[in-house]
């Protein structure tokens, strides 16, 4: 596969972020992925993303950058949103966040088979007042 077209198929996934077309993973992500920091398979990718739809309704993700190198796609990516939902078992605070994270995916006969994947999640905690001493 071409860098561009290696670069578009992981792009796709922000289909499911940004529109809730949670149908992309299963075309996108093999059967057999995992993420070796999250343990998430695709199922659990799923559940994920609609959770957080619910939670953050306006969520928007954005690729800020990203490189290939050989069968790899590297993406530093941003995500918005307004937590309008439940979050982590807290309800709405009505609060922006920003959150940050780099994911590294493996390609393979044109599906994501594995990844690496690492968010601020202390950031987005603090930022939503979830945690003691946080406003």
């Amino acid at each position: 596969m071409s860098t561009q077209t290696l670069k578009e198929l992981v792009q796709r996934e922000l289909l499911a972020w940004n529109e809730g077309r949670i149908e992309v993973i299963d075309e996108i992500f093999a059967p057999t992925y995992v993420n070796h920091f999250t343990g998430e398979t695709p199922a659990a990718l799923k559940q994920k993303v609609a959770a957080v739809r619910i939670a953050f309704p306006d969520v928007q993700v954005t690729i800020d950058d990203q490189m290939v190198e050989g069968d790899r796609v590297v993406s530093r990516w941003t995500a918005r949103g307004t937590q309008e939902g439940e979050f982590m078992g807290a309800p709405a605070t009505y609060k922006r966040m920003e959150q940050t994270g780099i994911s590294i995916m493996r390609v393979q006969e044109g599906k994501i088979v594995e990844g690496w994947s690492r968010a601020d999640e202390l950031g987005l905690l603090q930022q939503l007042g979830l945690l003691p001493g946080t406003p």
